[in-house]
């Protein structure tokens, strides 16, 4: 089997985040085929986010997906 480069892993980490931040409603399922990966590599780049302190949640079972917490922003600017 071929690994995939560095270079994609970044570009790959780089459109979950933005697919994440865009806030539409997701599974991990949908994704993985969207970007053209394994469910369980698309689990291994949400690890990686989530240990870089993106807060990403996910929910198991029917009517589950993923997000980011709702919480999580800029927060308020004085």
């Amino acid at each position: 089997m071929k690994r995939k480069s560095t270079i994609s892993r970044i570009e790959r980490l780089n459109v979950l985040t933005a697919r994440l931040k865009a806030d539409d409603p997701m599974t991990i399922g949908g994704i993985a085929g969207e970007i053209g990966v394994s469910v369980r590599t698309l689990n291994r780049d949400i690890q990686i986010l989530k240990e870089q302190g993106l807060p990403i949640e996910t929910d198991v079972g029917r009517g589950g997906g993923i997000r980011l917490d709702r919480h999580w922003g800029i927060g308020r600017i004085n």
